[in-house]
């Protein structure tokens, strides 16, 4: 299933490689810009130019940094993983190319919560999925319209996950399907049907890992700490725990975002 995706990260790291040496990159870049908008003039095309090149260092700092989540992680306490993956970014590799989001909303599910699937180890054909390995990925549709993303956590015989409800853009913008237009970023992907929709994430992922070696999505920690986390009960729960977390500022390198 993963084949694809060693095209598309052998394409990246040449892209990369070519782009590491900042002649090379200004060199490329400008004569695009000159090719595409030659309206821009020369101070303005450079000034585009060196404030992308910043960019591409903040992010190859954040990937020589950053730490990809392993089993471990999913296998712990399902009210601690939905907590910790606030700040947490997922990417995930796509044909068209490499798209980044930070985690700012999850929801908890237990069998021993009367508001999951999973309940007193109830299993149907949906909720068997949430009786595999911590780390799987569990998708359903919800009203048969929105696809929704879970990550399972704690151990098979559990039945236990969490429910990715929102997330912030990080990188890759270009790719998520009009995010760009969106004037206020925390209502982009602010419903789990907007995360799965603009990460592009298929059905056919469900049951797989997440951190299989080939998995073109994967989460990891690149340092964004949430600030001010909300906890309230869960959307669309009656009589319900306060199992949802929220939130819209993460601090890194001593500046706020987004």
């Amino acid at each position: 299933m993963w084949g694809f995706v060693r095209k598309i990260k052998d394409f990246g790291t040449r892209r990369f490689n070519t782009e590491n040496n900042y002649s090379s990159f200004s060199r490329a870049r400008r004569n695009e810009l000159k090719e595409k908008h030659p309206e821009i003039g020369g101070e303005e095309r450079k000034k585009m130019i060196d404030e992308e090149w910043e960019q591409k260092c903040r992010e190859r700092e954040n990937y020589e940094n950053r730490m990809l989540l392993n089993r471990d992680f999913y296998l712990q306490d399902t009210l601690k993983v939905a907590y910790e993956l606030l700040g947490k970014v997922i990417e995930h590799q796509t044909p068209e190319g490499t798209i980044a989001v930070i985690i700012n909303e999850t929801e908890a599910y237990t069998d021993y919560d009367p508001g999951s699937i999973s309940y007193k180890g109830k299993k149907t054909t949906r909720s068997s999925w949430m009786f595999t390995d911590g780390g799987n990925i569990f998708l359903y549709k919800s009203m048969g319209i929105h696809l929704i993303w879970n990550i399972i956590t704690e151990t098979p015989d559990r039945g236990c996950g969490v429910l990715v409800r929102g997330c912030i853009h990080l990188r890759g913008t270009e790719f998520l399907n009009g995010i760009e237009k969106v004037k206020n970023v925390l209502k982009a992907m602010d419903g789990p049907g907007k995360v799965t929709k603009k990460l592009r994430i298929p059905m056919e992922y469900n049951g797989t890992s997440i951190i299989h070696p080939d998995s073109p999505i994967k989460i990891y920690d690149e340092g964004y700490i949430p600030q001010n986390v909300k906890t309230t009960t869960r959307i669309n729960v009656p009589n319900d725990l306060p199992w949802r977390f929220v939130c819209n500022e993460f601090l890194k390198n001593n500046e706020i975002y987004p």
